[in-house]
Formats: C-alpha cells, sequence, structure tokens
C-alpha cells in the first residue's frame, strides 16, 4: 500500500556502511564542571551531539548538528559556554 508523500520510501533507504561506526564520547570543562558529550552518525556526513547524563543515558537538552563529530560536539561545547556566560550576567545583574 502507498503512502501520500512517501512514493519511493521502500527500497530508497541510504545504504548501511560495511561496518558499524561508533558514537565518540568527548569531555569538555566548562566553568569548572565536566560534561560528557557524545556524537551518534544520523547520515553520511551529520552527527547529532548530545549531553550523556549518568550513568550513560543521554540527557533532555536538544541535540546540536555537524558534518564531524568534533564540529557537532564544539557546536554544543559552546552553546553551553554562552549559556553559562549569561546565567552569570543575570545573577550579577540580581545582586545590584
Amino acid at each position: 500500500m502507498a503512502f501520500p508523500g512517501r512514493a519511493g520510501f521502500i527500497g530508497n533507504a541510504p545504504e548501511k556502511p560495511d561496518r558499524p561506526v561508533s558514537p565518540q564520547r568527548f569531555e569538555r570543562a566548562i566553568n569548572d564542571r565536566r560534561y560528557v558529550i557524545e556524537a551518534a552518525p544520523v547520515d553520511a556526513d551529520r552527527w547529532r551531539a548530545c549531553l550523556i547524563d549518568v550513568p550513560g543515558g543521554p540527557s533532555a537538552l536538544m541535540p546540536f548538528y555537524g558534518q564531524t563529530p568534533e564540529q557537532a560536539a564544539e557546536r554544543l561545547a559552546d552553546w553551553l559556554a554562552l549559556a553559562h556566560r549569561s546565567a552569570a550576567a543575570l545573577r550579577g545583574n540580581a545582586a545590584l
């Protein structure tokens, strides 16, 4: 049975790599706090990075994407650093 808007979907899935690609983990220290970021492949040239919560499950933070695992992880780390700076600025203004 064909589904509207899904013509040609069956049989046209992207090819799987010869071997599975494992997620890669990166550790970053941001604002004196240790973060573990995991980047996993979602397509041939697209990786998704998310924070890993102990004991290993992903956190609820939205994922960040990049063409390489390093790029995806750096985008997430950059966002975390910006969020920490913004929160610190708000705390500083509240003290005035």
